[in-house]
């Protein structure tokens, strides 16, 4: 069941609330009566299921939830070993590169999610942002409050409306050429470069990071060029999906090296996304794996600019 493209939270009703809870009560996970109501069992249920499969437990179905939970992701296998600081930082630089530039990027409504915000583009079309906005307004609310202004209170009340409401709010601060509007973009990038939600931006990129991680114990890959590889798979593509994984197991073998199996790996996720966005898929992939290459028109050097290696990860 492909992802709707918004997140499912506590206080949203609905037929996919009801989807959401029958699937939750079939795999174990107790959500209680299935009333299409997201409430405290569900909530709760919802956490477990993310405990059980290695995921961020905030009890929100996002997009890596969904995926999860509706089989088309295969699910993380939980890591046996951990991976260097500086292999993760390589990575969030190149996908951040991919995605936009930097940890102020901002993008408006070109794709449908209203604001991207941050190196790795999370989102409020697909819930991917808001956990982030959500822990800087708690965690640091003077500092949040000084950087927004008199925008705070319409800030903070976004925060607590619906997925759909939040989309239209994001839509609502967008110009007719979909750039988010001044002052809105002006005071988003300065709280986006705040330390605090760059510390924010890097723990949020670490479970990303574990979903490589477990990429890679999969498919016994050993490298940071595969770890960089698995990152970006998790960030573009949510993770394998099933059936990708299916064609990879059939084709790969343990006597196929490291990078062949790669460029596998990066060919069969491309050739299983959406068809408008195959091709892009496909350029940034096979650019980590060769060490170069094209993507968006522009030649990248990653191992020269980036300083990426097949040493271990």
């Amino acid at each position: 069941m492909d992802y709707p493209g918004v997140a499912f939270k506590q206080g949203d009703r609905g037929e996919t609330i009801k989807l959401i809870q029958k699937k939750l009560n079939e795999l174990g996970f107790n959500a209680g009566t299935e009333d299409g109501v997201f409430g405290f069992n569900t909530k709760q249920a919802t956490i477990e299921f993310q405990r059980s499969r290695g995921l961020t437990k905030d009890g929100i179905i996002g997009r890596i939830a969904w995926n999860a939970l509706f089989s088309e992701v295969v699910a993380p296998i939980k890591p046996s070993v951990s991976y260097k600081l500086s292999t993760l930082e390589k990575a969030i630089a190149i996908t951040g590169r991919f995605e936009g530039n930097g940890y102020g990027n901002i993008t408006g409504d070109f794709d449908g999610q209203g604001l991207s915000l941050g190196i790795l583009q999370w989102n409020i079309g697909q819930g991917t942002l808001q956990p982030l906005l959500r822990e800087m307004n708690l965690n640091h609310n003077m500092a949040t409050r000084s950087i927004l202004l008199d925008y705070y209170n319409t800030f903070n009340t976004m925060l607590s409306k619906t997925p759909t409401e939040q989309l239209t709010w994001a839509k609502s601060i967008n110009n007719s050429q979909k750039v988010i509007r001044e002052p809105w973009r002006t005071r988003l990038i300065a709280l986006a470069n705040s330390p605090e939600f760059r510390a924010i931006q890097l723990n949020y990129a670490k479970t990303i990071g574990d979903l490589a991680l477990s990429i890679c114990n999969k498919y016994n890959l050993k490298s940071e060029r595969a770890f960089a590889l698995a990152f970006d798979i998790g960030v573009q593509n949510g993770g394998v999906k099933a059936k990708t994984d299916l064609r990879i197991a059939y084709r790969a073998s343990s006597d196929v090296s490291e990078k062949d199996r790669m460029a596998l790996i990066a060919n069969a996720v491309a050739n299983d996304s959406n068809t408008r966005w195959i091709e892009d898929v496909r350029s940034r992939k096979l650019a980590i794996v060769n060490g170069f290459g094209t993507v968006h028109g522009s030649f990248i050097n990653i191992d020269k600019e980036y300083g990426l290696t097949d040493n271990p990860f």
